[in-house]
């Protein structure tokens, strides 16, 4: 969490757990901060687009925080702009904490800005006998 921040008044309810960064490789980068906000709801929010220069189907794009890791591995579908054109594809983000994507991208955007994936399984699980 920012340093020196006014979070203001203790008492009152508050929708975020924390801002979290992610660890991108090489080849990947943000215009902006690249950050995810973990809520009360135990929802994670990604905050920026991702660029990819050179990437491969299956590859790892970045790193979740461990305290946005879901419990078990998750998909969620993401738009890709190559140029003009868009595709749907799917964001994988894995237990373990690595994000990976599901088809090959050369000079393009991953629209992640605003998409989000729920960890409540991670808490709220039953084992079974």
């Amino acid at each position: 969490m920012p340093v020196g921040i006014d979070t203001g008044n203790p008492n009152v309810f508050r929708l975020y757990k924390g801002k979290y960064a992610l660890q991108f490789v090489e080849g990947v980068s943000s215009a902006a901060d690249p950050t995810v906000m973990l809520t009360a709801n135990d929802v994670v929010l990604l905050l920026r687009d991702v660029e990819l220069q050179t990437y491969t189907a299956g590859a790892r794009v970045a790193t979740v925080p461990d305290a946005c890791r879901p419990a078990f591995d998750v998909e969620v579908p993401v738009v890709v702009a190559v140029g003009e054109r868009r595709s749907v594809e799917a964001l994988h983000v894995g237990a373990d904490g690595l994000m990976s994507l599901g088809a090959d991208v050369t000079g393009g955007v991953v629209k992640t800005c605003g998409i989000s994936y729920n960890i409540a399984a991670k808490y709220y699980r039953q084992e079974t006998a």
